[in-house]
This record gives C-alpha cells, structure tokens and sequence, in this order.
C-alpha cells in the first residue's frame, strides 16, 4: 500500500510516519513539502515538493502525484491542505481514500470563534470569546488569531490601550478569558467511529515554543463527558484534538484541532491508536486493538531535539 503523507517537514507528520512504518513497515510513504531543505525527506521513502495550499496549482499538482505513484491513501496534516482537499476530495485520482475527520460542522474547528459559537450552542462550557471590533470583557485576556493552532501570534493584554493597539493591526484576531489554572492546561485527543463509539485520552501538558514538551495520561471524569458530549453533538467520525483548561467552573475549550495531534506518536505508544485506527475504519477493516485508560494512566512522554546529518 502506498500512502501519501503531507506536510512531511513537520512534527506532526513525522510522527505519523514513524507510527505507520512501526505499524506496517511495508508501506511505502511518499512525502511532501513545500521545500525540500529539511529533515522531512529521512522520514519517508520518496519526497516531493509541492506548491502552498494557496496555490491554485496545489490541487492539481496533488493529483499528478496521486496518480504518478497510484497512491491508496493520503494524509493531508497541514490545517490549510486539510480543507483544500476536503473540497476537491471526490475530484481525487486513483479511487484514492482521504484519512481526515469527518462532520457536518468541522468546518467550523479550523476557526477559533466558530469554535466557540459551535460549542456554546451545543451547551458546552467555554471562555467568552470576542471580535476585535468589541471591547474584551476583561483584562488580563487573550489576543491570538482566529485561524490555526498554536500559540504563534498569540499575546496576553492587561489594558485597554494594549487592546486598541493590537486590534487596529491585527484584524482577524479574537479576545478571549484567560482560563485558569494554566497547570490545568489539557490536550484530549478524541476518536469517534462510524457507530458512535468513542474513545477519549487525556494528557496534562507543558508547552515550550507552542509545543508539548511534556505530558502525563490522566484521568478526569468530567473532562471525558465534555469530549464525549462534543464529538457526539459534531456527529463526528474520525479523530480530533480538543485543546481546554479544568478551571473551577468545569472543562472549558479553547481550541479544537480538527486533525491528528503533534503528541500522536505519544499516544499511539499508550495505546490511543487514532491513526491506524483511521485508516482500518476508512478500509473497512476490523480494528486491531482496543484502547484502555487504565493501561495508560501516569504515562509520561518528554519531548527532545536530536539531528540528522547528511554528507
């Protein structure tokens, strides 16, 4: 089977890549970037550059690929490539099956204001959460994009003046409750099957440059409902990444990720198998293993640096 793994320069699909070569090491895995200056390329067995999801060329260039290397799966990571194909998935080459999550509303996860409209009407706890064109309700809060993941961009105003500053140059920004505790900051990843059937894991994190540096499996029953009750009301199938804080009122998210995590590769080791799961349901296979919290709780995952070395 050959599989085609985007964004391959990243955390995220490197992971992938490390879980699906310890998973089946007769996959061959053809990578793409938007540059081949990196380590991407050690992490499959071809690689090819690629145009930005902007590029009205990327769709096209895609499918010469797909269809060159007769592809059977493909793995969009990249947030902005995800739903670029998500648009064009049925003008795909091969019969080639697109690993993702699936809803009638992820579309609205990749939109952090959308986010929070979408879990407010499904009676959900969240941080209030406005536009730059309306004063922040309080300070200290936070001032962070309304598009994408992690904490680039992302700034803490403590005044009035430091909101009128940010606002005017940055348009498309939100601001938001500054949950507390920040130790109580959680990562959950969440897989719903095609029956309903979900599986939640819960991991306390740290973060260094925007990404977990570390993370323990917990156990936390109300944190479990809020993604169990969350998936269900999306109608969700397949695996997202529900970013929140256990704050005194209860959970409150602040961020889905509708895509595979950058702790994957962490959670595939303790058992939490979303991406071969994904790719068992969407072949119609039987799923090759079950996950037990019990089995996992107190494990502990440290993020390091290493290199690569070319000649």
């Amino acid at each position: 089977m050959k599989v085609l793994l985007t964004a391959i320069g990243g955390d995220i699909s490197q992971s992938i890549a490390k879980i699906l070569k310890s998973w089946d090491r007769s996959l061959e895995i053809i990578g793409t970037d938007m540059t081949a200056i990196g380590a991407g390329r050690h992490f499959c067995d071809r690689f090819v550059e690629v145009p930005p999801a902007t590029s009205p060329d990327f769709s096209s260039h895609l499918n010469l690929i797909i269809k060159g290397a007769s592809i059977d799966l493909l793995i969009p990571v990249n947030e902005s490539e995800i739903q670029v194909i998500a648009g064009s998935e049925a003008q795909l080459q091969n019969n080639c099956k697109v690993v993702r999550a699936r809803s009638p509303r992820i579309s609205d996860c990749f939109d952090k204001l959308k986010t929070n409209q979408l879990l407010t009407g499904f009676g959900l706890k969240v941080p209030w959460t406005r536009e730059t064109n309306a004063a922040p309700k309080e300070f200290p809060c936070v001032f962070k994009n309304r598009i994408g993941s992690g904490s680039k961009g992302l700034n803490i105003l403590n005044s009035e003046e430091e909101f009128l500053f940010f606002s005017k140059r940055y348009r498309h920004f939100i601001s938001q409750e500054l949950l507390m505790p920040q130790e109580q900051e959680l990562t959950c990843g969440v897989y719903r099957d095609r029956k309903g059937n979900t599986d939640v894991v819960i991991l306390r994190r740290r973060l260094a440059g925007g990404l977990t540096k570390f993370a323990e499996v917990i156990e936390d029953k109300e944190v479990r409902k809020y993604c169990e009750a969350a998936a269900n009301a999306m109608d969700l199938w397949g695996s997202i990444n529900i970013q929140l804080i256990n704050t005194s009122e209860g959970p409150k998210a602040f961020e889905i990720n509708p895509r595979f995590s950058s702790t994957s590769i962490f959670r595939h080791q303790v058992g939490f198998q979303d991406v071969i799961w994904s790719i068992e349901e969407l072949l119609e296979k039987p799923r090759s293993d079950l996950f037990v919290p019990e089995r996992a709780l107190g494990k502990r995952f440290y993020r390091v640096f290493s290199e690569i070395f070319e000649d």
